[in-house]
């Protein structure tokens, strides 16, 4: 068993290793915090231009949650109101941008090359892909999703068949041994939690339950977030599930085109500004959905739970979930 995980075993090492010289859990923090990376001052160019072409275009809060899905803007603050509503409704998440972003961009840029097992598409998708990640601003969902996709894509292109949860774990360790204050980092918490959330429970909701994908994909993401979120923030949104649903058809549709946009923005502005129109409209929808959603007056709630509980919680979930792993397997062996 160490053998056929030697490698998740070393960063384990490494990582515990790295954590305990390196953080204060009493104080919650890391000597040597992420801070601005080698590419900050080139991001923050590129991001400026980027925003005022955008901002020349669309109105707000559109162009701030366009900025959001493509670069990882954040600019809500600006609009307060639409700040409110994506945090009543559960949907702040969305305007930023996540493993999920990077894995559009990377499909998008494959169907365009060709064939993925070709090296030198592979590599052109990767880089290509990487420097969108540093236009990001080099996030932590970001990083965790390029590192997994990278890791995926060899496997794929070597044929190996390689375990998501397993990915998951290593790119997690590896970003932690780089750095150790991403342990600490709520987008990094969230972002690791919702994903391995997905990789557990989407599958027994299509086995046990049968419901649509989409509301299958919202529900299981939920179920490892809401109580960190409700921790931390003391709120939790009743409708979140609902809303996610119905907004969901809408984020690859503005993400792939509004990466688009802004490629078109800089070579041929006039066309840019011709697809703009079709752009606006899972913009709009989304911005409608969210402000409709948010004013009701259920639609969030004051809710905060213990550290015992959040603990508690996530024991016997994952319990749970490993006496299902095992019980499945034996009826799949018997």
């Amino acid at each position: 068993m160490i053998k056929n995980n030697f490698l998740l075993v070393v960063l384990i090492v490494l990582t515990a290793s790295r954590l305990l010289w390196s953080c204060d859990f009493k104080a919650m923090e890391c000597r040597g915090g992420v801070g601005d990376n080698f590419f900050s001052k080139y991001t923050a160019s590129v991001q400026k231009f980027i925003s005022s072409q955008v901002r020349k275009v669309f109105p707000s809060p559109h162009s701030e949650l366009l900025l959001g899905l493509t670069i990882g803007l954040n600019d809500l603050k600006k609009v307060s109101r639409f700040n409110d509503v994506l945090q009543f409704t559960g949907t702040v998440h969305v305007v930023v941008v996540s493993g999920y972003n990077i894995n559009l961009v990377f499909n998008l840029i494959i169907s365009i090359l060709g064939s993925k097992y070709k090296l030198k598409n592979l590599i052109t998708a990767q880089v290509i892909t990487f420097i969108y990640a540093v236009i990001c601003g080099l996030g932590a969902p970001v990083i965790r999703a390029w590192i997994m996709g990278s890791i995926v894509s060899w496997g794929i292109y070597y044929g190996r068949k390689l375990e998501a949860i397993r990915i998951l774990f290593v790119a997690a360790l590896f970003m932690v041994a780089a750095v150790p204050s991403f342990v600490f980092s709520l987008s990094f918490q969230l972002s690791f939690l919702a994903t391995l959330s997905l990789m557990m429970f989407s599958g027994i909701f299509v086995d046990r339950i049968g419901i649509l994908d989409d509301f299958k994909t919202t529900i299981s993401a939920q179920i490892l977030v809401w109580p960190l979120i409700s921790y931390k923030f003391g709120r939790i949104s009743l409708i979140s599930p609902i809303v996610n649903w119905l907004v969901l058809w809408t984020i690859p549709l503005a993400t792939v085109l509004g990466f688009i946009f802004i490629l078109l923005t800089a070579v041929w502005p006039y066309f840019s500004f011709l697809s703009s129109f079709i752009l606006y409209l899972p913009l709009d929808f989304f911005v409608k959905t969210v402000y409709f959603f948010g004013n009701l007056p259920f639609a969030s709630i004051s809710f905060k739970i213990s550290l015992s509980f959040l603990l508690t919680y996530y024991f016997i979930l994952f319990g749970g979930y490993l006496w299902y792993v095992i019980v499945r397997y034996k009826n799949e062996n018997v």
